[in-house]
C-alpha cells in the first residue's frame, strides 16, 4: 500500500506546490505531517530555485497564514537558511498569538542566525513599548540555551530592582491674586497682585522597566541557567554578582 501523501507522479516543482497548498489548509496533526514531507523534498542549504519555497511565498505565510501555514513557513525558512527572514519571524516570535507559532518561529530564528535572534529579543525586552511582547521577548531569551541571553534577562532585572531616578507629574497649577501691595507716591498709588500658585495632582516614580517584566525576564533566566538563588530581583543580583565573581 502507497503511504506517501503526495499524488503519484509529479514532478519535483509540482510535489511542493502540492504540498505547499495542502498546509496551509490541513489540520495541525495533517499540516505537521505534510510540513515533515515537505522539508524531505527541499535540499537543506542553499538548493536550486525550483526546489524550494519562495521568499514571497515565505513571507505571505507569515504574515497572513493559518497557524499551520506560519509554522510551517518558519520551518521551511529555518531549513533553507534564509537569512532575509530574520525580521520577519523577530515579529512573529513576539507578535503572534498562538504560542505554537511564537515557539516555531522563534526555534527557527535562533536556527538561521542565532546572534541576530538574541538581538532582536534583547531590543524588544529592553526597549518594546508592548509589556505582552517584552514578556514574549524574555521567554524567548530564556529558551534560548544562549549564554548572550543572560546579559540582556539580568539587566531587565536590575532595571526594576534599581532605585528609580525620574519622575512624572500629573496635575494643574492655578494663579490666585489673593492680596495687593500698594504703594503710595505723592500723586498716585501703585498696586502689585499678590498672587499665590495652588498645585495640584500626582507625582509618580518611573522605572525602566515593569515589575510585570521583571519577573518575566527572572523566569526566563531560571529556565535558561538553570539557577534558581530566590523570587525577587536582589537575589538575582547577588547570583549575578557571585556568577561573575566566579568568571561564569
Amino acid at each position: 500500500r502507497r503511504i506517501d501523501p503526495v499524488p503519484a507522479r509529479l514532478a519535483p516543482r509540482a510535489r511542493l506546490d502540492w504540498l505547499w497548498r495542502e498546509i496551509e489548509r490541513a489540520d495541525p496533526a495533517r499540516a505537521a505531517l505534510l510540513t515533515g514531507r515537505l522539508l524531505a523534498e527541499i535540499p537543506a542549504g542553499n538548493a536550486p530555485a525550483d526546489r524550494r519555497i519562495g521568499l514571497v511565498e515565505l513571507r505571505r505565510a507569515l504574515r497572513r497564514g493559518s497557524p499551520s501555514g506560519k509554522r510551517a513557513a518558519a520551518a521551511v525558512a529555518a531549513h533553507q537558511l534564509e537569512p532575509d527572514l530574520v525580521r520577519p519571524l523577530a515579529e512573529v516570535s513576539l507578535a503572534e498569538e498562538d504560542p505554537g507559532v511564537r515557539r516555531a518561529a522563534a526555534a527557527a530564528l535562533l536556527g538561521i542566525d542565532e546572534d541576530r535572534a538574541v538581538g532582536a529579543w534583547a531590543r524588544s525586552l529592553l526597549r518594546g513599548g508592548d509589556r505582552r511582547q517584552r514578556a514574549r521577548a524574555a521567554e524567548n531569551l530564556g529558551a534560548s540555551g544562549s549564554p548572550r541571553a543572560v546579559d540582556p534577562l539580568m539587566l531587565a532585572v536590575a532595571s526594576a530592582a534599581r532605585a528609580p531616578g525620574r519622575y512624572v507629574f500629573f496635575g494643574r497649577q492655578v494663579s490666585l491674586v489673593t492680596d495687593l501691595d500698594v504703594e503710595v507716591a505723592r500723586a498716585a498709588a501703585i498696586a502689585d497682585p499678590v498672587v499665590n500658585v495652588l498645585t495640584e495632582g500626582s507625582v509618580l516614580e518611573v522605572r525602566l522597566v515593569s515589575t510585570f517584566t521583571s519577573r518575566a525576564a527572572m523566569r526566563g533566566l531560571r529556565r535558561l541557567t538553570g539557577a534558581d538563588p530566590g523570587p525577587g530581583e536582589a537575589d538575582w543580583l547577588r547570583w549575578y554578582e557571585e556568577r561573575r565573581a566566579g568568571g561564569d
